[in-house]
């Protein structure tokens, strides 16, 4: 059967190709997945880019001429395993969540067809009469993620000591190196000392699987209010306030903070009720636990999207430093351990990021 296809011209090509994919290769892989697909689809189709992500990873909306549409993952094993997400995808469906179903693999090339979800994500459906209807929904999935997962932690990787440190340091690697701070000296004792007080708290935290990236860009709002939960591919075993931190301190978007309060204070009596987490944590404690782990979260974003300019030329992404960078400050500056670190945050950083940004 002939088979129609969007074939995506040449400056196209290298619009959705990461790491500036050289224009022969990217053909390449095209043609690859054009067959592919006329091997999958018993009928005429045509595609076209859907989304990207800030990894190696492409999306493709696939529309049949029977009106059927699906979603093409083209992650080049060079640098993806898919087999991660189809690992994930199988338990997070055990537990009772809205992720895509797969339709067809190839892990040899790297191509998984799946359902389509739509156009909807929760970053684009939010707003101030949504929003406490979007959250109770995302938040009731990530309590039937945690409870499912409490007796089942050792089917995804821990969110080790190693990982979570590293994820800090790229704070210095890359954020710092972008704003041309030295990061050795007292600096790299003071961030040091704060990674090592922040990785206390985070690792007596109760243990559940973390998606790792729950937030409004990976949450798409569906007809049966049940959201559906994308990118997960990286999910752990690790800290219960990861995902909520992640879901409230949202780079993205942002809201009050009095607001982000009632919802996490309602997130931590429910799975305290529910015995996720030992009846014996007061209302302060997991307060102290969101805000570390949310300081966690966003050394590394602040180096993640810095590294996404610098070495992956995405440079969209400086726009979201302000806001992540409010986060970090929000997070640490009711505790006077932190005391010297937030002087110097505001103090050196903050002003040269502002500085760099406006100049960029």
């Amino acid at each position: 059967m002939q088979h129609k296809v969007t074939h995506i011209s040449g400056p196209d090509i290298q619009n959705h190709t990461n790491h500036n994919m050289p224009d022969r290769k990217a053909c390449d892989r095209q043609e690859k997945m054009n067959h592919w697909l006329q091997q999958q689809l018993a009928e005429p189709f045509q595609y076209m880019p859907a989304s990207s992500d800030a990894s190696f990873r492409r999306y493709f909306r696939v529309q049949t001429n029977g009106n059927h549409s699906f979603i093409l993952m083209d992650a080049p094993p060079e640098h993806e395993d898919v087999s991660l997400f189809l690992h994930t995808a199988r338990l997070f469906k055990e537990a009772g969540l809205n992720v895509p179903e797969i339709i067809a693999t190839n892990l040899a090339e790297g191509f998984l067809l799946l359902t389509d979800f739509g156009n909807t994500l929760y970053l684009d459906a939010l707003n101030d009469q949504s929003v406490d209807n979007l959250y109770a929904q995302a938040m009731n999935n990530l309590i039937r993620l945690q409870q499912y997962s409490l007796d089942r932690l050792d089917d995804l990787p821990p969110y080790s000591e190693p990982l979570l440190l590293e994820e800090m340091q790229l704070f210095e690697q890359w954020f710092l190196r972008w704003l041309e701070i030295p990061s050795h000296g007292q600096v790299h004792g003071l961030l040091h000392s704060t990674y090592f007080r922040l990785l206390d708290n985070i690792l007596n935290q109760t243990r559940v699987w973390v998606h790792r990236d729950f937030h409004s860009r990976n949450l798409m709002v569906t007809e049966n209010d049940c959201p559906a939960i994308l990118d997960f591919q990286d999910a752990v075993s690790g800290p219960v306030t990861y995902d909520l931190a992640s879901l409230l301190r949202d780079s993205y978007i942002q809201w009050p903070t009095p607001r982000v309060h009632d919802w996490s204070r309602t997130f931590f009596r429910k799975i305290r009720d529910l015995d996720i987490i030992s009846n014996d944590i007061s209302a302060a404690q997991w307060q102290q636990d969101f805000d570390w782990m949310s300081a966690q979260r966003h050394l590394k974003v602040l180096g993640i999207f810095c590294r996404l300019s610098l070495r992956d030329k995405k440079g969209d992404y400086l726009q979201y430093l302000p806001r992540t960078f409010h986060y970090l400050i929000q997070s640490l500056k009711p505790y006077p351990e932190f005391s010297h670190f937030i002087r110097w945050l505001q103090e050196t950083v903050e002003p040269a990021m502002l500085s760099r940004i406006q100049s960029t």
